[in-house]
């Protein structure tokens, strides 16, 4: 999703939950300071025209229900989750609230790829876990308008599921299949959360004339 049409969504997220666009733009720079641009192509040639099998967190996800035939785009600490079950995961879309160890472990790996969210909530632990990560392996992304920076990008969604679909789709994947996801399956903020994600998802879904998610 381009910005120009991402940034009315942002807009209405920030004003939604009181978030601070420049406090966004200071861990973005952060962020885009401490790594060096990444050559897209790797996943481009990992996802397009596949099958993008995104997976969210959720209490609910039973690894072995993931698809073996596609390509698996894992959010956060479900692709710790995956690992441990033995499931390959294919790309990792964090904040680093979920499992930021393992995330550091993946960028480390032969064929894992780390995409690294900045936000202004989260500018602490970059600082914290990125020296850990091997950053050749990690891209860097923003919810802010990328043009600002050298490394980041903005592939539109809001949280670490719903964003992981947005890439999915930036890179021309031929289908995509959502599982691990549990729109009701939290309290507070994080049920407002998950709204948006469900919302932007219906977006996707509308764009894509794909039934990623009722």
């Amino acid at each position: 999703m381009e910005f120009e049409l991402w940034e009315p969504f942002y807009e209405a997220i920030i004003e939604d939950f009181g978030y601070s666009r420049d406090e966004d733009r200071r861990a973005a720079r952060f962020l885009d300071e401490n790594l060096e641009p990444f050559d897209t192509e790797r996943l481009d040639a990992i996802v397009r025209d596949e099958m993008a099998v995104v997976v969210g967190d959720a209490p609910s996800l039973e690894p072995s229900r993931v698809p073996e035939d596609g390509v698996v785009v894992a959010a956060d600490g479900a692709a710790e989750r995956l690992s441990d079950a033995g499931v390959r995961v294919d790309v990792m879309v964090t904040d680093l609230d979920g499992a930021p160890t393992y995330a550091a472990e993946m960028s480390h790996g032969d064929d894992g790829t780390v995409v690294m969210h900045a936000h202004g909530d989260n500018r602490d632990a970059l600082e914290r876990w990125l020296p850990e990560f091997e950053v050749s392996n990690v891209v860097g992304t923003t919810q802010v308008d990328p043009r600002e920076f050298d490394a980041l990008h903005n592939f539109g969604g809001f949280t670490d599921g719903d964003r992981s679909a947005f890439l999915a789709d930036a890179f021309g994947a031929s289908r995509i299949e959502v599982v691990g996801f549990d729109f009701t399956a939290a309290e507070g903020e994080k049920r407002e959360k998950l709204r948006w994600a469900q919302r932007l998802l219906r977006v996707l879904s509308e764009e894509r004339d794909e039934n990623i998610v009722g």
